[in-house]
């Protein structure tokens, strides 16, 4: 059902097919970057949280999307989030902001013994996941 009408089985087939045609050139006009090798993760000490964090910064449109995740030490997920950000203009402010919006989600989740880390080589500009690697305090 869309907009109170029942929709036919053309219907939503003609939509499911317009979406697909959309995404392939979405694909061909924003390739994605190669990737490095995978980050291992390393779980925190007994008590400890880490909250991973990923940016991905759009040029185009000045703004940025990342996504945190908070896990134990037995890499249960404890929490996790998405934010966009508008009016950003740069890959690294992209990052500092993703930062700076983890700490208080984790505060907000009640961890307060926490660590941070960047996922992946650093923010991606533009295209691709991003990610630092290193663990933060």
């Amino acid at each position: 059902m869309h907009e109170g009408r029942r929709q036919t089985v053309n219907d939503l087939c003609t939509f499911v097919l317009g979406y697909v045609k959309e995404l392939v050139l979405l694909e061909k006009t924003y390739p994605t970057s190669a990737q490095g090798p995978p980050v291992k993760w390393c779980p925190p000490e007994p008590r400890w949280f880490k909250v991973n964090f990923d940016v991905r910064f759009h040029r185009d449109l000045q703004s940025s999307s990342a996504r945190s995740v908070i896990k134990d030490e037995a890499g249960l997920v404890m929490g996790a989030s998405c934010t966009w950000n508008r009016n950003v203009l740069s890959a690294e402010v992209a990052e500092a902001l993703a930062a700076v919006q983890a700490i208080p989600f984790a505060q907000e989740m009640g961890f307060h013994r926490v660590l941070l880390q960047v996922g992946g080589g650093g923010p991606s500009d533009d295209y691709g996941p991003s990610g630092g690697g290193g663990d933060r305090a």
